[in-house]
């Protein structure tokens, strides 16, 4: 009974309170620092923009992270209150409840996989700064196209420059 009672506490309740918590400290930090900094100067910097991408990022991922973890500790409460009648289920009930078991393993795998997209969706620095690097990795850059005529011959021919300062010839006809 220890282990039913403890559960759902520390599997979703007490991981909840932390992050609603954490999450108002962090909005309260940033919002006084945006306040301290517009006083000091007249002109909106861009620390208030990073606030706005900040809060709503900690809003979609508190919402995000209530509603997969919801599901979770009903089907937990469920199960403790159904705890003595487990001997008595049918083989019909049983494939149910082991079916909501995995389905809110997923849900709640789900909170866990999909900050990166919170963060991506809702920062446009982070998608910029995402952007970059994948274009590093990838090796993709900005092609220069610079037209230059060769006079050894009389057909008119455009080099390409690329980021590895390599030239391709593309002759027009």
């Amino acid at each position: 009974i220890t282990n039913f009672f403890l559960a759902p506490i520390l599997g979703a309740i007490f991981p909840l309170i932390i992050l609603i918590v954490f999450g108002i400290l962090t909005y309260r930090n940033l919002h006084l620092m945006t306040t301290i900094n517009d006083q000091q100067q007249s002109i909106p910097t861009r620390l208030s923009m990073w606030e706005r991408q900040i809060t709503r990022m900690m809003i979609i991922q508190t919402v995000l992270n209530v509603s997969c973890t919801l599901p979770h500790c009903i089907f937990l409460i469920y199960t403790i209150a159904t705890v003595q009648q487990r001997a008595m289920k049918s083989l019909n009930q049983i494939y149910i409840e082991y079916l909501l078991a995995l389905l809110c393993a997923y849900i709640v795998s789900l909170d866990f996989a999909s900050s990166f997209y919170i963060y991506f969706l809702s920062s446009s620095r982070f998608r910029k700064t995402t952007k970059m690097y994948l274009k590093r990795l990838l090796h993709l850059g900005n092609d220069q196209v610079t037209p230059f005529n060769i006079s050894a011959s009389t057909v008119p021919v455009t080099g390409t420059k690329t980021h590895n300062r390599q030239y391709r010839m593309v002759y027009l006809n």
